[in-house]
């Protein structure tokens, strides 16, 4: 299940905080937004930028939930901010492969659901540069 990458003109700070915008006006919310280069900083290593955006909302984990109790541990979902060789990248997973392994008709429809958002949201991330 690998996450699809995409390359990206913007820097990945800049690059973060559009992310997080375009998941709030696509009616997610942002869980938690961690900056692995932040915290290397903190322990006097200075790595390439790598940031992850952990993305869902109340309602569709209710929805996951009802339909596979177990399938929790899968969210909240990912996107993947980073730097490498000095190139902004983001990556993801499409929802639909996150719970796939579950083979289960009602988290599939969840997914698919969700990857019309995850594939927006993506798409104007793209439109940027």
């Amino acid at each position: 299940m690998m996450p699809e990458v995409n390359d990206s003109s913007v820097p990945t700070n800049e690059l973060a905080q559009m992310l997080i915008t375009f998941v709030d006006e696509a009616g997610l919310k942002v869980v938690s937004h961690i900056n692995g280069q932040a915290n290397a900083a903190k322990l006097g290593i200075d790595v390439e930028a790598d940031q992850v955006i952990e993305v869902f909302h109340p309602k569709y984990a209710v929805k996951v939930w009802g339909a596979a109790h177990c399938a929790g541990i899968d969210i909240p979902l990912r996107f993947h901010i980073f730097e490498e060789n000095g190139m902004s990248k983001f990556s993801f997973r499409k929802p639909s492969m996150v719970f796939a392994p579950y083979q289960n008709e009602e988290l599939s429809k969840i997914g698919s659901e969700l990857d019309s958002l995850f594939l927006n949201i993506a798409c104007r991330i793209r439109e940027l540069g």
